[in-house]
């Protein structure tokens, strides 16, 4: 098979089937083989709640190992390789991941190709799971279905992140992005094993897939044996929408929300328009590490250590939408004073007030993250599979390049473009409960 390879910032691409696309990065220093799938459909309420189902019934068998434990049998055989499936968000789009990870041949007694067995597990597991009278085997669904509504009230008991979420649901009511990655737990009483299964069938003939290996192996051999393996006859796969930004309300918006808590969780999002496809997005991560990416940040040292109002003050880039996120942890009766801070560094960075220190120091802990990204290679597969739905690909030569080049006059020119979108506050109802 000839499979021709281009370059996608640090990976090889090459499309082995319509709507498939392999990414594969030779690197030797790493023991293993990862290899990881991902199948990509539009993020509605629709199918949002089944398709997590799907991805957490997948990891209970396959056909030809139909339990969890004759499937940890096999991974055992293939020298302790670990596989898993998960559901994950980007934008508008919902996606199933099956990771595998294999030890590399050269490390096997006697070169046994473990590989070329892992990747038969894998397609296994996405083509032909546990499934008993045409559809998933019931007792396997009615557990995941319970454990799939625990995780879901376990986002309501960490309140830092279900603040978060919530936030951007308000930001985002009429996005897809504004769903919760994991499903409605209101829809999962009128789930089925059958339904579920059917869905899940047609998610994988119709939808795009995209394919990302790391490890100590040539890419076309790891795109031939992953060609060898795909599904056929499936006919052509439906393309997703590509996530833009959206512009800002007229006028920000403010939520305040109760609960039975004592520290009250303010989070704070902002617009920029600038997303990871556009040229601005180095830019824009130098402007969330001198606002509140590290410790060195504005908002870590006046909201946290000067003023003493916050437990944490941090804020974070949303590649996906283009946003800023702030995230405080305050006593509810210091909302105004932390608001007026944290306002205050907007302001000061508008102005151009950058210190020499908070520059330098945002530029090498980008330049930090980046370079440790390169030693795990999950991080290198998160890191591409974002590039690959940006449609924008860097390689980490460039990426540090482009991170030393963010100047001054770089950020002030974002900070002009962020706008005030949502002010979330979750605080504690009088005679509270917990943190």
């Amino acid at each position: 098979m000839d499979l021709k390879l281009a370059p996608a910032g640090d990976f090889l691409v090459t499309r082995p089937a319509e709507g498939v696309s392999f990414y594969g990065l030779k690197v030797d220093k790493f023991k293993t083989v990862n290899v990881s799938l991902f199948i990509h459909r539009p993020l509605t309420k629709e199918t949002v709640t089944a398709t997590a189902l799907a991805a957490q019934l997948l990891k209970r068998g396959t056909a030809g190992f139909p339990s969890t434990r004759a499937l940890t049998i096999r991974t055992e055989e293939l020298f302790g390789a670990d596989i898993g499936a998960f559901v994950s968000k980007y934008g508008e789009s919902q996606s199933i991941g099956i990771s595998l990870d294999v030890v590399d041949r050269r490390y096997v007694p006697g070169g046994g190709d473990v590989l070329a067995d892992g990747l038969d597990l894998l397609f296994e597991m996405l083509v032909r799971p546990a499934t008993e009278n045409g559809g998933f085997v019931p007792s396997y669904f009615q557990q995941e279905r319970d454990n799939l509504r625990r995780r879901i009230d376990g986002l309501i008991n960490d309140k830092q992140r279900y603040a978060r979420f919530r936030c951007l649901q308000e930001m985002c009511p009429d996005e897809g992005y504004g769903l919760l990655e994991l499903g409605r737990p209101e829809d999962l009483p009128a789930l089925d094993p059958v339904g579920v299964y059917t869905r899940y069938q047609r998610m994988v003939a119709e939808m795009p897939i995209d394919i990302l290996a790391v490890g100590g192996v040539e890419p076309s051999e790891m795109a031939r044996q992953v060609a060898e393996r795909l599904p056929g006859g499936t006919g052509g796969r439906l393309p997703i929408q590509a996530t833009g930004a959206k512009p800002p309300p007229q006028k920000a918006r403010e939520v305040i929300e109760e609960q039975d808590i004592k520290q009250g969780k303010l989070v704070m999002g902002y617009r920029t328009g600038i997303t990871q496809a556009d040229p601005d997005f180095p830019a824009l991560l130098g402007y969330n590490g001198v606002l509140g990416g590290f410790v060195h940040s504005k908002l870590f040292q006046n909201v946290r250590e000067r003023a003493g109002l916050a437990y944490y003050a941090h804020s974070m880039v949303n590649g996906a939408k283009g946003f800023v996120v702030i995230e405080s942890g305050i006593e509810p009766k210091d909302f105004d004073r932390a608001r007026e801070i944290i306002d205050a560094q907007l302001a000061e960075i508008r102005r151009g007030e950058i210190s020499d220190y908070e520059l330098e120091s945002t530029r090498k802990a980008l330049q930090n993250v980046i370079r440790q990204g390169q030693d795990n290679p999950s991080d290198m597969i998160a890191v591409q599979l974002a590039e690959v739905r940006s449609g924008r690909f860097m390689t980490s030569a460039e990426r540090l390049r482009r991170t030393e080049a963010v100047g001054k006059k770089d950020i002030i020119r974002i900070a002009e473009r962020v706008v005030p979108d949502t002010v979330y506050f979750l605080r504690g109802r009088e005679g509270g409960g917990q943190a």
